[in-house]
Parts: C-alpha cells; sequence; structure tokens
C-alpha cells in the first residue's frame, strides 16, 4: 500500500530547509563586505586585502580598498591610491586616531570616506589633534552621519593643496 504524504507538509519542510540554507550563508556574505581595519596600538606591520599597514612610520597604504572602518591608537599617515572608499557602521567614525593625528595623502584617484548617524568621517581624539588632508593627485570626500562632523580635531584641521607647479615625481 502506498502511503500518501500531505503537501502542506512537504512544503513546510521545504520551507524550513530553505530557511536554514539562508541562515547559513548570511554570516558568511555579511563579514565579507564589512571588512574593517583596526591597528590596535599600531606597533606592528599588517596587511589585508587592499591595505598595508607599515608600523615603522606609521604609514597605512590603502590600495583601492573598498570596505569598513580604519582604526588606531596614535598617529596614522594615510596614502590613498586608485578608489578607495571607507564607511564607518552605525556610530562607529569611518577613520578614527584616539590620542593621535592623522594626516591622508590622496596620490591618485579618488578617496571616500562616510559615516552614519552621529560619527565623523575623520575623528581625532589626542588633545591637540591635528588632521591634514593632502590630494596630490586626486580628490578626497568626507562625509559624516546626520549628526556627526565631516572632520573632528581636538586641534587644527588642515585641507591643503599641493604646491604651485608639483608634480607627482616631485618626492
Amino acid at each position: 500500500m502506498k502511503q500518501r504524504t500531505r503537501p502542506k507538509l512537504r512544503l513546510l519542510a521545504l520551507n524550513l530547509a530553505l530557511a536554514l540554507l539562508v541562515s547559513l550563508a548570511l554570516p558568511v556574505t555579511a563579514g565579507a563586505a564589512a571588512q574593517r581595519i583596526s591597528l590596535g596600538y599600531g606597533n606592528q606591520n599588517m596587511s589585508g586585502t587592499g591595505w598595508t599597514y607599515y608600523a615603522s612610520d606609521r604609514s597605512l597604504v590603502l590600495d583601492n580598498y573598498q570596505g569598513g572602518a580604519i582604526t588606531v591608537t596614535g598617529d596614522l599617515n594615510i596614502y590613498s591610491y586608485g578608489d578607495v572608499d571607507v564607511a564607518g557602521q552605525g556610530r562607529g567614525h569611518g577613520i578614527s586616531a584616539g590620542s593621535g593625528d592623522v594626516y591622508v595623502y590622496v596620490q591618485n584617484g579618488t578617496l571616500d570616506v562616510t559615516a552614519q548617524q552621529d560619527a565623523c568621517g575623520i575623528y581625532a581624539g589626542g588633545s591637540a589633534a591635528t588632521v591634514a588632508i593632502v590630494p596630490l593627485n586626486g580628490t578626497a570626500t568626507i562625509e559624516a552621519g546626520p549628526t556627526g562632523a565631516g572632520i573632528y580635531s581636538n586641534g587644527i584641521v588642515l585641507l591643503m593643496s599641493p604646491p604651485k607647479g608639483w608634480t607627482s615625481g616631485d618626492t
């Protein structure tokens, strides 16, 4: 005798199987899209997809980096090449240097730094911190969340352009 299965039970089993497959795939895709650069105290060389950090001169080289926030305690020099997008999530700043200065050099291409909510595009929290943006052969766009600041510093903010007659070969 052939046993019949109910269509409702088959549909329920199929939906549960699909829900399980989707829930297994979500953490993998969400983690890949939210790459962050966390340099800690900046005392060791590190690298990842689209970035390399050199502890000796506290330099972070971004080469077509498309990812999440950048955080460090202390000073940070950023050299941007190609099309770079840095996106802070939630209340996190796009680029954050606690107790230090931030110098950003856009060597070529574009640098876009964005933040959400009440966060800043670039935040330097040292007691007399400096933030300097120098677009050598490219453009920089720094955006804050709706109630944040594009650039926040406890000290000086410098928006600079290259000296007259300067070319990319002059280093």
